[in-house]
């Protein structure tokens, strides 16, 4: 796989598009700040990005996350109606997205993944062996 290379355009797109009411992570970052200050992140994220890349090593602040129970239907009092959520530090998850982008895009390439583009999200992906 060729390397990774994470261009400030890009993660520049990314922060534009972030749902502004998405919950942050432990370092309290909110998704509005990373939208609102896009323009002026752009330059410097991508630094980042890449040095984690790089190095194959994230920022420790990164490997933790607050979870939290979130119901899902039936009885309130019930554990077994609840699912856990862990939020994360929502730089991490661009740089996730970032990444799973990149592999998906090899995989298609060379056929090693086909994907069901048809259908909704949490998609089918079949190994083509």
């Amino acid at each position: 796989m060729p390397n990774i290379k994470v261009k400030e355009e890009g993660v520049k797109k990314l922060l534009q598009k972030t749902n502004p009411n998405k919950a942050c992570g432990l370092d309290l970052i909110t998704s509005r700040i990373l939208k609102d200050l896009s323009s002026e992140l752009a330059p410097f994220l991508p630094l980042i990005f890449q040095k984690t890349i790089d190095e194959g090593e994230v920022p420790s602040d990164w490997k933790y996350a607050n979870v939290t129970a979130l119901f899902n239907k039936g009885d309130r009092f019930k554990a077994s109606n609840y699912r856990p959520v862990s939020l994360t530090c929502l730089c991490c998850k661009l740089q996730e997205h970032i990444l799973t982008t990149n592999i998906l895009k090899h995989l298609e390439k060379y056929n090693i993944l086909t994907v069901n583009m048809g259908s909704v999200p949490g998609e089918v992906v079949r190994p083509n062996f």
